[in-house]
């Protein structure tokens, strides 16, 4: 049987490296995303449309991996669970 102490290490690890990768991916993903829209923006007619477009993809994307993240940190306690027993 793990130490407590191990098994919060081990999933604190798992949970972090998750955390990590996903900070990671959503700004490459926001990148992407800002470019594009900055793109279509220049063109004079889209100006006002791709503001508003920007905003709600922002926080379609904030609430996306907001829901990652509070998955990853249930699978963080469901971990720890396991590896206790």
């Amino acid at each position: 049987m793990k130490t407590t102490r191990t098994t919060r290490t081990i999933a604190t690890a798992i949970h972090d490296t998750i955390a990590d990768g996903a900070t990671t991916i959503e700004e490459i993903h926001r990148s992407i995303a800002d470019l594009s829209l900055e793109l279509l923006g220049t063109f004079r007619p889209l100006g006002q449309p791709i503001e508003e477009l920007h905003d709600l993809q922002s926080r379609a994307i904030t609430s996306a991996y907001g829901l990652f993240r509070r998955a990853n940190d249930r699978v963080e306690e469901v971990v720890t669970d396991v590896l206790a027993d």
